[in-house]
């Protein structure tokens, strides 16, 4: 039977893609782990409340099939890059390292376009450490995806990003119907794209924000 796990399922990308694969099926069940409650969305979800700085007290959550890596945060909402590395390096690479130790299969990450690990840009660094380490991790296949600016509807305010998202949706107005492409990268084409690889077994990979346009126009 397969399982899956989603950390990170109260956020943008966690909380669309959660709904995605309860109403699509795709899983026996899926496990979400996270510091706050969240309404059950089927008999197949399964919530932990947990403690990231102990991790290795609720090993046994992490035995499935697959993991979600959708865990995330800014500087401004952690308070310091110190802060900010712990919650997106930190956090994730021991929720993947145990779930590859229980025998987890694939692992699915959200990282960002421009990530890599020798950026002088701290951001894109700390993206880039951690698919180094996914990419290290002893399991059969793992997915990164790297998703421009994301659109849509947070839960938390993030004056800048909403800022952001506002001028890309107005540039997206004038060059959608010429390009064929958006500025910036939708939830719904980054969840359908997940989706999708999550339904086949390619190989591992790294998912371009192109690719993930590509995936979500062809309806696949």
């Amino acid at each position: 039977m397969r399982s899956a796990i989603i950390a990170g399922a109260t956020g943008l990308v966690g909380g669309q893609l959660l709904k995605h694969l309860i109403e699509k099926g795709a899983y026996a069940n899926v496990i979400t782990v996270g510091r706050k409650p969240m309404r059950l969305l089927s008999s197949h979800h399964h919530h932990y409340l947990i403690d990231f700085n102990r991790l290795g007290e609720v090993e046994f959550l992490f035995e499935a099939r697959d993991l979600f890596l959708c865990l995330g945060t800014t500087k401004s909402e952690a308070g310091s890059n110190e802060k900010f590395y712990q919650v997106d390096f930190g956090y994730n690479s021991r929720i993947a390292e145990l779930f590859a130790s229980r025998g987890g299969q694939r692992i699915f990450l959200i990282s960002s376009k421009g990530a890599n690990p020798s950026s002088s840009i701290f951001y894109n660094k700390v993206k880039g450490e951690l698919e180094s380490l996914i990419q290290a991790l002893d399991v059969h296949r793992h997915y990164i995806f790297r998703p421009s600016l994301l659109l849509g509807d947070r839960k938390q305010f993030r004056f800048w990003e909403k800022f952001a998202q506002l001028v890309f949706s107005g540039v997206n107005i004038v060059l959608r119907p010429v390009t064929g492409k958006y500025i910036g990268t939708r939830i719904e084409d980054l969840t359908d794209t997940i989706f999708y690889y999550a339904s086949n077994n390619f190989e591992s990979r790294i998912i371009s924000n192109t690719e993930i346009l590509k995936v979500a126009k062809n309806g696949k």
